[in-house]
């Protein structure tokens, strides 16, 4: 964040980084004295540090990751016992990566396709998805033909939803600061954006996609919000990302 010089000369521009971190757990010594359950249950956790700059514009990406541990740590089990131990090891990550690192974390990218040896093993992308030892994205494993009535329905819905939200938002804190002068007005422009960029993400190119780095665009959208309609330094500013 103190190297993003563009930010710090105007915060309105405010390009964002991203740094790229690859997570191996069969290199180093610390890693090859763990059993797989061990390391297992830790994945859990990892990233918290990350996950901490979450109202920041800065984010990460998990650039390799893969199955493999080493024969040390697979020493400490029973050779029985690896096949379920991958992939309880391959979803965990899936899902820490993927899921619940967001909004920093953008994704991550499984070391790796192409495979002298095909179809790779642990290290191989298409041999672990084919036995479901990583995770995809839930909007990849929709036909066209469901995510096209997710659209159609969330479209249907959203003055509905639009409406309850905005009137929940009010409510809230007419109760917790009344008669203060707030801009709600905010919220209901930063509700809107925030539908109609996520809907567009999901009927795009790529059916069912989402959005990755939601803090980065959350911050790209509340800047040119401020360019737009002003705002700068207002106390109410936050109102447009809830």
């Amino acid at each position: 964040m103190g190297k993003n010089s563009a930010r710090l000369r105007n915060p309105l521009i405010s390009p964002p980084l991203v740094i790229d971190i690859h997570k191996y757990y069969c290199f180093d010594a610390h890693n090859k004295k763990r059993s797989p359950p061990d390391i297992i249950a830790a994945i859990a956790k990892e990233g918290s540090d990350i996950a901490s700059y979450h109202d920041k514009e800065v984010g990460t990406v998990i650039g390799e990751y893969s199955c493999v541990l080493d024969n040390e740590s697979w020493s400490k089990v029973t050779p029985e016992q690896r096949p379920d131990l991958v992939r309880q090891f391959g979803i965990a990550q899936s899902q820490r990566w993927e899921q619940t690192l967001k909004p920093v974390n953008g994704g991550a990218y499984f070391w790796t396709a192409k495979m002298a040896w095909m179809e790779g093993g642990e290290w191989g992308f298409v041999e672990q998805s084919r036995k479901g030892n990583i995770v995809p994205p839930v909007g990849l494993t929709l036909s066209e033909q469901r995510v096209t009535e997710i659209a159609a329905k969330a479209k249907a819905g959203q003055t509905r939803a639009r409406d309850q939200a905005i009137a929940e938002h009010v409510q809230y804190w007419d109760q917790h600061s009344p008669g203060q002068q707030m801009e709600h007005w905010r919220f209901a422009a930063g509700y809107d954006v925030g539908f109609w960029d996520a809907l567009t993400f999901w009927e795009s190119a790529r059916k069912g996609a989402t959005i990755g780095f939601v803090n980065l665009w959350v911050g790209k959208r509340l800047g040119e919000h401020v360019a737009d309609r002003g705002g700068f330094g207002s106390q109410f500013q936050w109102e447009v990302s809830l």
